[in-house]
């Protein structure tokens, strides 16, 4: 079936905009989002040109419009090509995600207290704790806040930092390895 547009090539009268059916056999999905007074239908299609999944707007309640009126007819060839696709972005945003933990203090991270008042600022040390501790904290009530503590240890001792006080100058080599694995699965 696909999804209605409009033909530019037909001519227009008032009572009914002529359209034309366009990815047949290749609609993935069909969904409406209103607004506060519209509503605008969108479809999401395999575009064979690209190799990818294209969402584009067919209908609106705005102006003249085609009836929404698209339905989900992928064939099942279609659907293991857009499964494939859809897992090699997961895995490629995964990387990504990965690429963005190392850059968190964690354990087995050489860190650098940055920022804070009780820790000194400029002590280096690798990280051999992490802890979530709750503070209740004023004089005019009790509410929790959660923070990230680190252990660091230290040539001068071990430190107990908070998390946000740190920045990560070598991430663990155990975190390394297994983005390494999970980029060579991508």
């Amino acid at each position: 079936m696909g999804f209605p547009v409009y033909d530019s090539a037909a001519p227009r009268s008032s009572a009914r905009l002529p359209a034309k059916m366009v990815a047949e056999g290749l609609v993935l999905k069909e969904w409406e989002q209103n607004g506060y007074s519209d509503s605008d239908w969108y479809v999401t299609y395999w575009d064979e040109e690209t190799g990818r999944p294209h969402t584009v707007e067919y209908a609106t309640t705005r102006g003249g419009s085609v009836p929404p009126s698209a339905k989900v007819d992928a064939t099942p060839a279609v659907r293991f090509l857009a499964d494939r696709w859809y897992a090699a972005t997961d895995r490629a945003a995964s990387v990504v995600k990965g690429s963005e933990r190392l850059k968190l203090p964690h354990l087995s991270a050489l860190v650098h207290v940055a920022r804070g008042r009780k820790v000194p600022r400029g002590l280096t040390g690798r990280v051999i704790a992490e802890s979530r501790e709750i503070a209740h904290v004023s004089k005019y009530g009790t509410w929790t806040t959660y923070r990230t503590m680190l252990l660091i240890e230290t040539d001068a001792g071990t430190w107990k930092v908070d998390a946000d006080h740190c920045d990560v100058i070598e991430p663990s080599p155990a975190l390394v390895q297994e983005l390494f694995d999970l980029a060579e699965a991508a």
